[in-house]
């Protein structure tokens, strides 16, 4: 955009929506744009209105290759009484292997999750191994759980975060990591990157058994 005229507030506040920034603003309108969810049912919330009796889990998506686009995501998720999910906090990086564990733990530290789930590819269960080991040598408690993906695709996977979704079971809290999540939920399943909805996804999977 042309930098004399657009802020970075402004940039930052059309980005807010995807499908009027790739428009109007990109020329790059996608014809799948919010055929995986429409607007009207993704809920931005204020921080204030968050309730405080939550309980707590983490998603983990870990990227196999650091710069290659991918982005290692650790998505933090409340439930509510009524088991409406609440997204309060994300973590996206391009991140190494061997950085991205120290983040997790501090997180863990942070929000005392019941479960974090992680899928069972190789690479996921190798950092997870990493992480159990370094969660013992500092005293940390992690709660880590493998979910099994059965060569599923992506849609089947988070299946049970779409129906959330569209019942309106679904909050997110707007801050700054919302803008990559938005874009992501706008082009799902045909957008670049999907990191932080697989993360998320593996939470609903795993709390619908």
């Amino acid at each position: 955009l042309w930098p004399e005229y657009f802020t970075k507030r402004m940039v930052t506040d059309a980005q807010r929506h995807p499908l009027i920034f790739n428009t109007l603003y990109q020329q790059n309108p996608a014809v799948s744009e919010h055929s995986w969810v429409p607007l009207d049912r993704i809920h931005l919330k204020k921080r204030s209105e968050v309730p405080e009796m939550l309980v707590k889990y983490i998603g983990i998506d870990i990227a196999l290759h650091v710069g290659k686009g991918d982005f290692t995501v650790f998505a933090v998720i409340g439930v509510d009484e009524l088991k409406r999910f609440w997204i309060l906090d994300v973590f996206r990086a391009q991140i190494d292997s061997g950085e991205s564990p120290k983040k997790f733990l501090a997180m863990c530290e942070e929000h005392q999750p019941k479960y974090c789930w992680i899928d069972n590819d190789n690479t996921s269960i190798q950092w997870g191994n990493t992480v159990e080991m370094m969660a013992r040598q500092q005293g940390v408690h992690v709660p880590l759980l493998i979910s099994k993906m059965k060569n599923r695709d992506k849609e089947v996977r988070n299946a049970t975060l779409r129906w959330m979704f569209l019942n309106d079971r679904v909050a997110i809290v707007d801050e700054g990591w919302a803008i990559p999540l938005l874009r992501e939920i706008a082009e799902f399943p045909d957008g670049r990157n999907d990191d932080m909805i697989d993360a998320i996804g593996v939470v609903a999977k795993e709390l619908r058994k």
